[in-house]
């Protein structure tokens, strides 16, 4: 009996037959929070903090509904997860901070995500009507944060708009890796 059995077990209220659902959701919670609190982490040794953050913050609603690149193992996934994270953390340091290079990361990164939204993994394989679902809503999300840019340049939060352009190119790379680890899983 793991700790989730024993977490589970003390709530009379929950069905047999409904148990796994839970263990599976306590696991996950468990596994977004360890993400979080190491993700914060990463930014103070990396000295930045907020750019940790907000890359967090941009990344993972659109990471949702886009999809794109996942590995076999959660293990792996956290593993993957903090160097894309450190990834990030050094491009926001050594990116210069101009409307330029903002405006010219977020557009590849749309065409991008435009393009190939949603990226599904064999893991989490999408029928047809999801696949329209997640594209519509990680289209809205794009449009959400493509608007959030624009002010935050507009009102001179350079620093912001940096991080969330970032967050879209990690997307966007993400999406690309996807949707070639799908065709050579595809050729085999």
């Amino acid at each position: 009996m793991d700790i989730f059995d024993k977490v589970i077990s003390v709530n009379d209220n929950i069905k047999e037959e409904d148990k796994e659902l839970y263990k599976y959701g306590l696991r996950q919670g468990l596994f977004i929070i360890i993400n979080l609190l190491t993700t914060i982490l990463l930014g103070y040794i990396f000295k930045n903090v907020w750019q940790a953050v907000i890359f967090m913050i941009a990344y993972s609603p659109l990471r949702v509904y886009a999809g794109g690149y996942h590995t076999k193992t959660q293990l792996r996934c956290y593993i993957f997860s903090m160097f894309l994270t450190i990834a990030v953390i050094y491009a926001n340091k050594y990116i210069p901070e101009t409307n330029l290079y903002i405006i010219i990361i977020t557009i590849i990164s749309c065409i991008i995500v435009f393009s190939l939204s949603p990226v599904e993994d064999r893991n989490k394989p999408l029928d047809k009507t999801e696949r329209t679902v997640y594209r519509k809503r990680s289209l809205y999300v794009l449009l959400v944060e493509v608007i959030l840019i624009v002010i935050l340049l507009s009102i001179g939060f350079k620093f912001v708009a940096l991080s969330v352009s970032i967050s879209l190119l990690a997307l966007s790379l993400m999406l690309i890796a996807g949707k070639i680890k799908n065709c050579l899983a595809a050729k085999s």
